[in-house]
């Protein structure tokens, strides 16, 4: 797994960048019927400690409950909390300083954040002739992380790397961080097997000596960057507006209309309540339609005109279309 998490980074003034180390591991013994596992970890450095309890859960995709107690030994200023590293070298958006026969060589190729008022934030990565930083403010933020998203091989076009199956990584904040800002970090690479992204978040007040600060996240590693319920409904929304009035044909003119399948797709949207919910569109064909249609009516709603058309081009669908047309004729 290239993506890398690092759950903690700081700066000290006039010392640079400095990262603690995780110096002690304890693993609770799990139950005969856990599903998931508890990792208890001692961070230390010689400006901060502090202890980290990750509740571990495998699955598609996996996630982990991170509490995180943090005891400074001076004041620092800039602190990373939740800090994904990652690699971008070149996409079709921003191509190579050499040649190379593949398209597109990274690890993630955008940061994406939902802010604190809901507001999505889709941030492709670069790389930078020069070291970069850009920051995004915000207040009590819902989410950010580094996606990658195209997911065909001739996308990438490396058999070896398989970078269509890097897993993107997913920070959800579990209560208030307060304000701050998502840091984003593109450094100028030499190699792709380098790491030159970097992306945390920065806490306005920073870290006081002697004073105990502690938050609480949810890392996911999806194959995407989580999708809430109702952008899935503005998406569909957006695609239903877009598709053309089809032709109309005499025998089934009360079939070719457009779709009406809010109902239908709100039914199949998951459990919001889920640790990790994740949208999977499903695949339902339009022959599945027709044998599972209890009348003329039902059928026009779930078809749609591409699926209408391709019912057409098949001679043993004909005459029960024709019979469902016929009688939504003598209904009207």
């Amino acid at each position: 797994m290239k993506k890398i998490l690092r759950h903690f980074r700081c700066e000290i003034r006039a010392k640079g960048e400095e990262y603690p180390l995780f110096k002690h591991f304890w693993i609770e013994r799990p139950s005969l019927h856990q599903k998931s596992i508890v990792v208890h970890a001692l961070l230390d450095s010689k400006s901060v400690a502090g202890a980290y309890r990750l509740d571990i859960h495998p699955g598609s995709p996996t996630w982990m409950d991170i509490d995180v107690i943090l005891f400074p030994r001076t004041d620092i200023q800039c602190v990373g909390l939740a800090p994904l590293t990652s690699m971008f070298m070149h996409s079709p958006m921003d191509a190579p300083d050499k040649a190379d026969y593949r398209s597109a060589v990274h690890d993630s190729e955008a940061l994406a954040m939902t802010r604190g008022n809901g507001e999505q934030i889709w941030r492709p990565l670069n790389n930078p002739h020069k070291l970069q930083v850009s920051s995004f403010v915000d207040e009590n933020p819902l989410g950010f992380g580094l996606i990658q998203s195209h997911r065909r091989l001739d996308h990438y076009q490396d058999l070896e790397a398989k970078y269509h199956r890097r897993p993107s990584a997913w920070v959800e904040p579990l209560g208030n961080w307060g304000k701050g800002r998502v840091e984003l970090i593109e450094i100028a690479p030499d190699s792709e097997a380098n790491d030159n992204i970097v992306v945390f978040w920065r806490p306005e007040e920073g870290l006081k000596k002697g004073r105990r600060f502690s938050c609480s996240y949810r890392l996911t590693w999806p194959d995407d960057a989580p999708v809430r319920g109702d952008q899935i409904l503005v998406e569909l929304q957006q695609e239903l507006a877009a598709i053309p009035p089809p032709k109309k044909t005499p025998a089934l003119r009360g079939l070719i209309t457009n779709p009406a399948l809010f109902d239908w797709h709100i039914a199949q949207l998951p459990n919001t309540t889920d640790p990790a919910p994740v949208f999977h569109a499903p695949t339902v064909t339009a022959e599945w339609k027709m044998r599972h249609a209890q009348s003329p009516e039902q059928l026009e709603k779930w078809l749609e005109p591409a699926e209408t058309m391709a019912l057409l081009s098949r001679s043993d669908c004909l005459e029960q279309l024709n019979a469902f047309a016929e009688n939504m004729g003598k209904a009207t």
